[in-house]
C-alpha cells in the first residue's frame, strides 16, 4: 500500500518563506520591483485591489494599478459564451507583448480543422497540457454560471449551458 502523506503549510509559513527570498534577493544588490495589476474598473476590483495591497505588503512587495499594456499581472473577468474548451485556450493564442506558447496555438489550429473528434480532443489536450507547462494563466476562481430569477417567473430549469429558451419561461403567481 501507498501512505500519502499531505504537508500544509499556513499563512504564516507563507510569508516568512516569502520574505526570506526578498531578503536574499535584496542581499545580492536587487531592488524589489514594483508590481503592476491590471483590473477592471469597479467597486469589486477597489476591494480586491486593497486586499491584494495589504497581503502583498506583508512581505514588502510594493503594488500598484497599471492597464493591460503595461502591467506584470491582470485580472481577466468575462463571460465565456460556451463551455468549450477551445474557447477557453483560444483566450492563450500569441498576441504582440503576451508570453505566448506557439506549439499551443499550432494545436489549436490543428483542432479547428481536425477530420474527426478523436483528432479534435487530441490537438486540444495537447493544447491544454502546453498552456499548463508555460502557465500564462493563473485561475483564482472555479469557473461559475449563475441565473437571476424572478420569483414569478415559471418554467425556469437550470442547465449546464445557462440558455434558458424565452417561450418556456412564463410570467405568473409568486411562488410561495
Amino acid at each position: 500500500s501507498c501512505e500519502i502523506k499531505a504537508w500544509v503549510v499556513g499563512q504564516d509559513e507563507r510569508e516568512a518563506f516569502a520574505r526570506a527570498q526578498l531578503a536574499e534577493w535584496t542581499a545580492s544588490d536587487h531592488e524589489i520591483p514594483t508590481l503592476r495589476l491590471a483590473l477592471p474598473s469597479g467597486h469589486g476590483s477597489d476591494l480586491l485591489f486593497r486586499h491584494l495591497r495589504t497581503q502583498w505588503a506583508r512581505i514588502g512587495v510594493p503594488i500598484e494599478r497599471g492597464n493591460a499594456a503595461d502591467a506584470d499581472l491582470w485580472l481577466i473577468d468575462m463571460v465565456a459564451p460556451a463551455d468549450t474548451a477551445s474557447w477557453y485556450l483560444r483566450q492563450f493564442m500569441c498576441v504582440p507583448g503576451r508570453i505566448c506558447d506557439h506549439f499551443a496555438d499550432g494545436k489549436l489550429i490543428e483542432a479547428k480543422d481536425a477530420a474527426t473528434p478523436e483528432q479534435r480532443i487530441d490537438a486540444l489536450r495537447t493544447a491544454a497540457s502546453s498552456y499548463n507547462d508555460t502557465t500564462p494563466f493563473i485561475p483564482l476562481f472555479r469557473p461559475i454560471r449563475w441565473s437571476l430569477v424572478a420569483p414569478t417567473l415559471d418554467g425556469f430549469t437550470p442547465n449546464g449551458r445557462a440558455i434558458h429558451p424565452i417561450d418556456l419561461i412564463r410570467f405568473g403567481r409568486a411562488r410561495p
